[in-house]
């Protein structure tokens, strides 16, 4: 087997990330062929016989299910819209293959799924991306054996990619060495520097429906803001910062896609001015900026951005691998993944290590100053009423309050090695990993038919016309009154799998019931928040409660649908 197909090894050392595109809801039924088990009672794509202890992914059959993976269907007829749109075949099967690296694409695609992909791929293109082999670095040789093109011609077909960012290519020992990489971190980064409010729908756009289909492994994770928080003063080579940093010569920044998202969107927090928070180094570097995506920056340069960033209160975020080469920094109040695991309260399945240290907490030195609570960027941190501090379990171990405790009464202490998870060792693995991941769970879902599904068509056209995406976390209106005028009112809005009917009831000025009507949210996710819900609406009078965890979707239309109902009983809105 040549270096292009081997499957490189995973370190035993290493923590997974508190940061990622995670699952939030369940997948609607598999639609179409695939390898995915078809779904049974709830809906939910179950994982495949013997993985269901898939914690470590030496544990599994690494080699069976990249070959599954591998093995994706190929469309072999075009795709007919609802609005009468014919979607190429070369389009469908470009999806599918999308949907299978790294997080993917949520599966099912949409009303609007492939606008993005026709914009950045003719339907030529699309033939030779849907061509190029999955899960291996390549050359421009193997790509020709593969194709039956001559290698001049593979290379003309795979620079022209590579140079738009659609393929990711790398040079060693005077060869070029080409790879394909996921949505999230391959095309959508290199459109940052273009976007505009008509592309950034076109990738919200390009999501499909199927809730729940992320990878239980995130993409990024914390590290150490220094080697003083940290007990021992010695932090993990490949975990600290400036380790890592100072083994590199190329280093570049990019625009931030949090911020370009939120500035567009009319969202806080917008852009902030002066600040450059993701940082890339390495061959990942000089991919970009010859592919004029990013700015060159010297070495010193990024790391005086680095310590600006963490003096001003921020997470440092690695790219989840042993050889990183994608730092940001960032706050729960800035970034959609630290956000997400902020939100999730720590508990969601994807974030079970968010750093390889555990925050220590001495009381006796604790002088009660709050310094660490108004530093945390996780925001984890309140003052009970005995007056100390008090962690949250969404703490990621960074350890910005204890650089700002003038009492030294915390301090980052290393996890035990047996609990510290295996991690990729660059990106291309930290793809398959990914991949694997989700294979082994049953997350996968092709799509090869000829028509959208009823379900995928109502889901994406309500996405679209409310602006609630797959991914979008915590847009649930929030507010009270208090009093409301006294009567029965009633209202309904779209979750995941349909319409949600809702009835309110208030007595005497106050919400006294909550009631939610048919509905055909997936059992054991969107059913949680129809459970949890109305008791919480009804004890709190008001929307100023949390959404349930794991059922984003239909906990937001629940909300949405009470306020409804709270604006018809003299609540302003």
């Amino acid at each position: 087997m040549s270096e292009s197909t081997k499957e490189r090894g995973f370190s035993r050392r290493g923590f997974l990330g508190a940061m990622g595109v995670a699952a939030m809801a369940a997948a609607i039924p598999v639609v179409g062929t695939g390898c995915a088990p078809q779904p049974r009672g709830s809906g939910v794509a179950e994982a495949d016989e013997g993985a269901e202890n898939f914690s470590d992914p030496l544990g599994v059959d690494r080699e069976a299910l990249l070959q599954k993976l591998r093995d994706c269907p190929e469309a072999t007829e075009d795709l007919t819209l609802p609005d009468g749109r014919v979607i190429d075949k070369a389009y469908v099967t470009l999806y599918n293959r999308e949907n299978r690296l790294g997080d993917g694409l949520n599966g099912t695609p949409g009303v609007g799924s492939f606008d993005l992909l026709m914009r950045l791929w003719s339907v030529e293109e699309a033939e030779q991306w849907n061509e190029m082999p999955l899960f291996e670095r390549f050359t421009a040789y193997d790509y020709a054996v593969q194709s039956g093109r001559t290698e001049a011609e593979a290379l003309e077909i795979l620079n022209n990619q590579a140079d738009r960012r659609l393929i990711n290519r790398t040079t060693h020992a005077g060869i070029d060495w080409f790879w394909l990489y996921g949505y999230a971190g391959a095309i959508r980064p290199s459109l940052y520097s273009e976007f505009n409010k008509e592309l950034n729908t076109d990738c919200d756009n390009l999501r499909g429906v199927d809730d729940g289909t992320a990878s239980q492994y995130p993409i990024y994770h914390a590290c150490p803001v220094s080697a003083d928080v940290v007990e021992g003063g010695e932090i993990v080579p490949y975990r600290d910062w400036r380790a890592v940093v100072e083994r590199h010569t190329v280093f570049s920044v990019q625009p931030c896609g949090c911020r370009n998202d939120a500035g567009l969107k009319g969202t806080v927090p917008k852009y902030e001015e002066g600040i450059r928070h993701c940082l890339v180094f390495g061959e990942m570097a000089e991919f970009m900026i010859e592919t004029g995506n990013n700015v060159q920056i010297t070495k010193e340069e990024c790391i005086a951005e680095i310590e600006k960033l963490i003096d001003a209160g921020y997470v440092p975020e690695f790219a989840l691998a042993e050889n990183p080469d994608i730092l940001c920094l960032c706050r729960s109040d800035r970034c959609a993944m630290l956000e997400f695991y902020r939100l999730s309260k720590g508990e969601m399945d994807a974030f079970p290590n968010a750093s390889a240290y555990m925050l220590s907490y001495d009381s006796d030195k604790c002088i009660q100053c709050g310094a660490c609570k108004d530093r945390c960027p996780m925001q984890c941190i309140e003052i009970g009423d005995d007056g100390r501090p008090h962690v949250e379990p969404w703490c990621i171990a960074c350890g910005q309050c204890a650089l700002v405790c003038p009492g030294d009464a915390r301090i980052l202490k290393a996890k035990p090695d047996e609990m510290i998870p295996p991690v990729p060792v660059d990106l291309f693995d930290q793809t398959v990993f990914s991949s694997v991941d989700r294979m082994a769970r049953g997350l996968i879902t092709d799509f090869a038919g000829t028509e959208l599904p009823d379900q995928a068509i109502e889901a994406s056209e309500a996405a679209m016309a409310n602006r609630q995406f797959n991914w979008i976390v915590d847009t649930r209106p929030r507010g009270s009154a208090e009093r409301y005028d006294d009567g029965v009112y009633e209202a309904s809005r779209i979750g995941l799998q349909g319409s949600l009917a809702v009835t309110v009831a208030v007595e005497g000025g106050v919400i006294a019931r909550v009631e939610i009507g048919e509905n055909d949210e997936t059992p054991g996710f969107g059913s949680r928040a129809i459970e949890q819900l109305p008791g919480a609406i009804v004890a709190a009078n008001g929307l100023d409660v949390d959404t349930v965890s794991g059922a984003t979707h239909t906990s937001v239309a629940i909300l949405e649908a009470v306020e409804d109902c709270l604006a018809q009983a003299g609540m302003p809105v």
